[in-house]
């Protein structure tokens, strides 16, 4: 089973070392996808961003319980 991936943000540089032992530097403000366990190793440099959901918000535009006319 594939662990769940979060969407973040890094807020800090981030400097960290591959799997071959070569060295990696992510900037502040680059967006990514990062497990949990991620997560948890890059400790406040990133910060999780909420998932978008733009189906489920209200229109703006719309009064709630009226029928469009002005009350004059």
């Amino acid at each position: 089973m594939a662990a769940k991936k979060l969407k973040v943000i890094f807020v800090k540089r981030y400097e960290d070392r591959d799997k071959d032992g070569n060295k990696v530097v992510i900037e502040a403000g680059t967006k990514t996808r990062m497990t949990e366990a991620q997560i948890k190793k890059a400790g406040t440099k990133v910060r999780v961003i909420e998932e978008e959901q733009i189906d489920e918000q209200p229109d703006d535009d719309e009064e709630p319980g009226g029928d469009g006319a002005t009350g004059d």
